[in-house]
């Protein structure tokens, strides 16, 4: 059962990144709302769940926001895929929404 107070304060927290990322959708799968509050909190996080279930806006839109927030001026991201194709079509996904965070 998705919490709608955890979405609220997800939503919060994410004050740059939710329109970015979540805004078209309105609403987070249940692997995300597991994931933004690790990954908000600084945890280590692997994330293992089927294609399409939320994945890489689990991890990317709380580092984006913590980016800014923290005004980091380095970042280091594994992010594993099977296939070289699917990675690009990840980067192409994300590559919007960082764009729109001020984020290159």
């Amino acid at each position: 059962m998705i919490d709608a107070a955890q979405i609220s304060d997800i939503r919060r927290y994410l004050k740059r990144a939710w329109i970015p990322f979540f805004g078209r959708f309105g609403k987070l799968t249940p692997v995300q709302l597991a994931a933004i509050p690790k990954v908000l909190n600084g945890i280590n996080v692997v994330i293992a769940s089927p294609t399409a279930s939320g994945k890489t806006e689990a991890v990317v839109a709380p580092v984006a926001e913590c980016f800014i927030k923290d005004n980091w001026s380095n970042l280091a991201v594994i992010y594993i895929v099977p296939t070289r194709a699917l990675a690009n079509d990840s980067l192409a996904r994300i590559e919007g929404p960082l764009l729109d965070m001020g984020i290159t």
